[in-house]
């Protein structure tokens, strides 16, 4: 049986070992996060290897906190830990601002674990064209197993109900939310293995703060009876998104 090409060419068969002529999965090979679903050209991505330096945390009071975690990761030796405060829906998460070029299509993709008093883990995409701020958001709901998307008017829009999930401390859940922030619209949302097409759903609208940026955004929140903590690892923002 053949075994692809040489390190030499793209010629050739080998016996004893298969050829790579795929980048992106040598990049994998060497440890890279951006593993699940390849698509887009990458503008951020992180396991935490380098801590939480380039990231901001927030939280509420009330016992909620951020920090760098060891023991439960998706990849590598370090995971953000996030802790939600102990009222109802007091939230604890991550973001990171980035300069964009253009206005097109971008994504958002990170790896989570839940807590039985997870009300829900989620994540966003703001971009402020200097004008409007449009934002793109995905969450996943631990009652009922709801994953919905934000539109206009902060509505929420169920995409599915009944979506399986684990209750675990290990990071081993991955979704993904995609925008055409040129037409103003949701492209697509994944969950584990699941992909949604949500072409037809605008995106939600805030007030600018009249600076050209990007925010992306994950946030965990409670329902208010403890502490719940959840771990987020494998991190990856991305541009022009199919």
């Amino acid at each position: 049986m053949p075994h692809g090409t040489p390190d030499w060419g793209l010629v050739g068969p080998k016996t004893t070992v298969h050829g790579l002529d795929d980048l992106g999965e040598h990049a994998v090979r060497l440890g890279s996060p951006h593993l699940f679903e390849r698509s887009g050209d990458t503008l951020a991505l992180t396991d935490f290897r380098n801590g939480l330096g380039g990231w901001e945390t927030f939280h509420d009071v009330g016992g909620g906190a951020v920090h760098l975690a060891t023991g439960h990761s998706r990849q590598g030796a370090y995971s953000a830990k996030l802790i939600a405060g102990v009222g109802v829906d007091d939230n604890a998460g991550v973001s990171i601002r980035l300069p964009y070029s253009v206005l097109g299509s971008f994504g958002h993709e990170f790896t989570f674990s839940m807590h039985t008093d997870t009300n829900y883990m989620g994540c966003s995409i703001e971009i402020d064209d200097t004008v409007d701020l449009w934002i793109a958001e995905l969450r996943l709901y631990t009652l009922g197993g709801r994953l919905v998307c934000v539109t206009t008017g902060g509505v929420l829009h169920q995409i599915a109900l009944g979506v399986n999930y684990r209750l675990s401390d290990q990071p081993e859940q991955t979704m993904k939310i995609v925008a055409d922030l040129a037409t103003r619209m949701y492209l697509r949302a994944m969950y584990n293995g699941v992909q949604y097409n949500l072409s037809t759903i605008p995106l939600n609208q805030g007030v600018s703060f009249a600076v050209w940026s990007l925010e992306a955004l994950i946030e965990h929140r409670g329902n208010g009876l403890v502490n719940p903590d959840c771990y987020v690892d494998n991190v990856i923002i991305t541009q022009n998104e199919p």
